[in-house]
């Protein structure tokens, strides 16, 4: 008797442990698949990053408006005879300040979008010239503003306010008069309008004579590199140089600067070291902010032929019917810079132009990624 329960209690033993299931490994996430199908004019267009060395590239920018655009890119890694390329700028919500705070999850969500148009972009902004001496009773102030063939000019005038075109470089000239003749000056700095890195330059007296302390300033934050060219043959790589003259000038001091996404800007100031250092022209310049409220929540689809010719649904008037739409958003890695990122479906149909040539993308669907800022 004590056998067969002996028996039994260990048949019931192996029974149990065989019919206990091991628990299956949890399915890791799925990697998206970044790519672009549709037909370009009737013509079947696939492409898909792994595949024949196209890669996804996710980044943003600020605009001249100071309006961020989130960019996604799936092209190849070539030079030369490349495919197809894929690019898709989405523009923020709202303008923002100069390298300020962002909302993405404001900024990019699931639902219908328009597509940008460029003919609706700001084409001027306003600048507000200051002289730096200050407004006096014994002297006068005259401008000139020239750029190619035309020339604006405003005589007897303390400040001036222009509306510039954007994308345009303008020499504008300062003319600093005593009228008791003690002191003629006139100093020259160039603008490119519409540029979103801009800089001027500020000077004072240091302790010793003839030595000044130069710094600049700028309307963005971030990391830069200096080039300082005093105008006596004498550079400087500093943020805020100090440099000694050999005689009282007057020169011509040299600012180049280059941001952390390579873009560049020059300024210029006119040196008096001597004992009556006002005796000069210098001036800031005050960009005042763009209006872009009609461009904002708006998407631009560029493609890129195997010529390296660009196609743009902003550069096409966009017949009824088209549309673009974001279909899903999530999470996904950093990028090279260690910038989150997003990554993004689209759906669209719409016109590309280039110059005169124009082609239509129908049935498109592209998975990107964008960065952002947290």
């Amino acid at each position: 008797m004590n056998s067969k329960i002996l028996y039994s209690t260990i048949l019931f033993a192996l029974l149990a442990t065989a019919c206990k299931k091991t628990p299956l490994p949890e399915e890791a996430p799925a990697e998206p698949v970044f790519l672009l199908s549709g037909k370009l004019d009737g013509t079947d267009l696939n492409f898909q990053a792994g595949n024949i060395n196209y890669y996804m590239n996710a980044s943003y920018f600020q605009d001249a408006s100071n309006l961020y655009i989130f960019k996604g890119e799936l092209k190849q890694n070539c030079t030369s005879a490349c495919g197809y390329g894929l690019t898709v700028l989405i523009n923020d919500y709202k303008v923002s300040e100069p390298n300020g705070p962002m909302n993405i999850d404001s900024a990019i969500h699931k639902g219908a979008y328009r597509l940008f148009n460029e003919s609706i972009y700001p084409t001027q902004q306003e600048v507000n010239f200051v002289p730096v001496n200050e407004l006096s009773g014994d002297v006068s102030y005259s401008w000139s503003i020239v750029n190619g063939t035309s020339t604006i000019t405003a005589p007897f005038t303390y400040t001036l306010s222009k509306t510039l075109d954007i994308g345009k470089t303008y020499s504008v000239t300062l003319t600093y008069e005593e009228n008791g003749g003690t002191c003629n000056a006139t100093h020259t700095n160039v603008f490119r309008v519409g540029n979103a890195f801009q800089t001027t330059i500020t000077a004072q007296k240091d302790l010793t004579p003839l030595t000044l302390k130069f710094a600049a300033k700028t309307n963005t934050t971030g990391t830069f590199t200096y080039l300082w060219e005093f105008g006596d043959g004498a550079t400087s790589s500093q943020s805020m140089p100090s440099h000694t003259y050999g005689n009282e000038g007057p020169f011509i001091a040299k600012l180049s600067m280059v941001n952390a996404a390579n873009d560049s800007c020059v300024s210029y100031y006119q040196v008096n070291a001597g004992p009556n250092p006002s005796c000069q022209a210098n001036f800031n310049a005050l960009f005042l902010p763009l209006q872009t409220i009609q461009i904002t929540r708006s998407i631009t689809i560029l493609l890129t032929d195997s010529t390296g010719t660009t196609y743009s649904s902003a550069k096409a008037m966009q017949p009824t019917g088209t549309h673009v739409e974001i279909t899903d958003v999530g999470e996904y890695k950093t990028n090279n810079y260690g910038q989150p990122t997003k990554v993004v479906s689209l759906n669209f149909d719409c016109v590309l132009k280039n110059g005169n040539v124009s082609k239509l993308l129908k049935g498109g669907h592209a998975v990107i990624a964008v960065a952002y800022k947290q």
